[in-house]
């Protein structure tokens, strides 16, 4: 399938002289790998690349108990569904404290840093 200019794609050359494709903004059915042709009279080059679409990823499911001490607790989570394109780093945990739920709250973030 040859690639036409439209509103959302286009062809232009830097001022360097390279020729430049620019599709946006991507749509989920732009997703693929495409094969770009550039002919003049002195030959012709080929490139390839692939086009995957970015985001915010899903939340990921509740956690389950793996283990329990009496001062710890080790918690795991499934990997959301969605992953946005994107390998996840870390999550940032909120959690109450047992008898400070009421009034001032008590409500604390965990910050500790991504390993």
């Amino acid at each position: 399938m040859v690639v036409q200019e439209t509103v959302r794609i286009s062809f232009r050359e830097d001022e360097e002289g390279r020729s430049v494709l620019r599709l946006g903004p991507a749509h989920n059915m732009d997703i693929g790998i495409y094969k770009v042709v550039a002919r003049n009279k002195g030959g012709q080059t080929v490139a390839r690349f692939r086009v995957v679409l970015a985001g915010v990823p899903d939340s990921p499911d509740s956690p389950d108990v793996a283990d329990v001490s009496d001062d710890e607790v080790f918690l795991r989570w499934k990997q959301p569904k969605d992953d946005g394109n994107t390998a996840v780093l870390c999550y940032a945990l909120q959690y109450k404290e047992v008898g400070k739920c009421r009034g001032g709250g008590g409500l604390a973030r965990c910050s500790a840093a991504c390993q």
